[in-house]
This record gives C-alpha cells, sequence and structure tokens, in this order.
C-alpha cells in the first residue's frame, strides 16, 4: 500500500484528526455511531482496493 498506509497510519496516531473527527461526528448526524477507529479502516481498506484496480 506504501505511501497511503504511511499517511492513513499518521492520521489513525494523530489527536487533532481525532479531535476533527469528534467535531464532525457532532455536527453530521449521519455520521453518528461511526468511530474514528472505523473511519480510518475503511480509508484504509479503501486505497487496498483502489491500488488492486490498477493492477488491471
Amino acid at each position: 500500500m506504501g505511501d497511503s498506509e504511511a499517511v492513513l497510519g499518521e492520521v489513525r496516531r494523530s489527536d487533532m484528526m481525532r479531535g476533527i473527527w469528534s467535531s464532525y461526528v457532532s455536527a453530521s448526524p449521519y455520521a453518528e455511531g461511526v468511530d474514528f477507529e472505523e473511519a480510518v479502516d475503511s480509508a484504509i481498506e479503501l486505497a487496498r482496493l483502489s491500488e488492486l484496480d490498477d493492477l488491471d
């Protein structure tokens, strides 16, 4: 996954990004119940899937 994995790892460890996510969830009822870890895990999965599409 390369650069994507490194960047998303930094996002996962960032207290600032956790705070931003918390604010986003508070202001966006459709994001209620989605925790930060789930959001980052989903971004990682999407990055992996997009790299698989590049192999075709």
